[in-house]
């Protein structure tokens, strides 16, 4: 009889201590599942295509910075690819870049990170970059973004 006291005093103390833990708050960040299933990660890509300052591509598409925009600098370090063409896994949240066929819809993207002041010096020249395609869409450039982490010139020419 004892011993039926021990165990079942032994059994409720782990239960209580189970009980205690599994209620003590958790230090470790929680992110919200529905967030996450929205914003799907960042894709490698490689794409091939004209540099263009950002400044440059705002004028001819009309797309003037907002006045609520916080940024400190102004577009002159700032570039985009166009008339871009390459390859990119397939996903659901964007379709294929087109490959280089005749005929073939060409896009552009904003260029972005510590890779791209370098690009200065291939402003209207074509080049083959590599880099993290951004899920998020610039909501004022209507461009995807590539953070950019290696380039290369290529042959061909850009439209002037």
């Amino acid at each position: 009889m004892e011993s039926l006291r021990l165990i079942t005093a032994a059994v409720f103390a782990v239960g209580l201590t189970g009980l205690a833990q599994s209620q003590t708050p958790s230090t470790a960040p929680t992110q919200d599942p529905a967030r996450a299933a929205a914003t799907p990660p960042s894709e490698r890509v490689t794409a091939t295509g004209c540099v263009q300052r950002e400044a440059d591509y705002r004028q001819t598409h009309d797309t003037a910075r907002s006045s609520s925009d916080t940024k400190v600098s102004d577009t002159a370090d700032e570039f985009v690819l166009i008339d871009a063409i390459g390859s990119n896994p397939v996903t659901a949240s964007h379709p294929p870049l087109p490959v280089g066929t005749a005929g073939s819809m060409s896009l552009s993207y904003e260029l972005s990170g510590p890779q791209e002041a370098r690009l200065s010096t291939y402003i209207g020249q074509r080049v083959e970059v590599s880099g993290m395609l951004k899920p998020e869409m610039n909501p004022e450039l209507k461009l995807r973004d590539i953070e950019v982490l290696s380039f290369r010139s290529v042959d061909g020419t850009c439209p002037r």
